[in-house]
């Protein structure tokens, strides 16, 4: 559970961004937007329904693994980036003309 000094806020998550909000408790059940992203979220009925969203959330979520050094995915974006091929020279532009009368 997540310890709050102030009783009288609910502590969650955005779902969208990540960022921790601290709500008061008559905004407990309110949608409106994320201060942080603009994402539209929910405050949990009660600061023990948000310690159980995120006590689910870090259960659900897929594990981190690390990528062996080499992989494609360890690698530099430049690394793991084919270099542009050379442009191919343009042909010089003709000039259309009216033929001659």
């Amino acid at each position: 559970m997540s310890a709050i000094a102030d009783k009288n806020k609910i502590r969650f998550s955005c779902p969208h961004c990540g960022g921790q909000l601290d709500v008061p408790v008559y905004l407990a059940g309110v949608e409106g937007p994320c201060p942080l992203c603009s994402g539209t979220i929910r405050a949990p009925e009660s600061q023990a329904a948000a310690d159980e969203i995120a006590r689910l959330a870090a259960l659900t979520a897929p594990p981190v693994e690390s990528d062996p050094p080499g992989s494609p995915a360890a690698t530099s974006p430049q690394e793991a980036q084919p270099s542009d091929p050379p442009e191919a020279p343009q042909a010089p532009r003709r000039h259309r003309t009216r033929p001659r009368r």
